[in-house]
């Protein structure tokens, strides 16, 4: 998924960025971000560019496992700038209520 969603990235790096840089004014500096869907962390770069990482704590969620190699391998270089990324087994439909019938 890391490189056949070359195109899909591209094409919404604009819009991605302008989300990203509305969090980061919004956000405050010790505070938790969870992502849905994580997969192999696509936007890692977007944390990247953040420089005001530390106590920011990363939390993304994926129903397949064989995914957070990938995800801790794009994270990487987040955590050596302060942040937490930790990489939980769940399915976003079920958090905070019960799973679709």
């Amino acid at each position: 998924m890391a490189t056949g969603m070359k195109e899909y990235e591209a094409a919404v790096a604009p819009t991605k960025g302008r989300l990203f840089a509305q969090l980061w004014k919004a956000l405050p500096p010790e505070a938790v971000v969870v992502e849905l869907g994580m997969g192999s962390f696509p936007n890692a770069p977007y944390y990247a560019q953040e420089r005001k990482l530390a106590g920011l704590d990363i939390v993304g969620v994926d129903p397949n496992d064989s995914m957070a190699s990938y995800a801790k391998k794009a994270g990487k270089g987040l955590e050596e700038s302060g942040a937490s990324l930790r990489i939980v087994h769940g399915v976003s439909e079920v958090v905070g209520g019960a799973a679709p019938a």
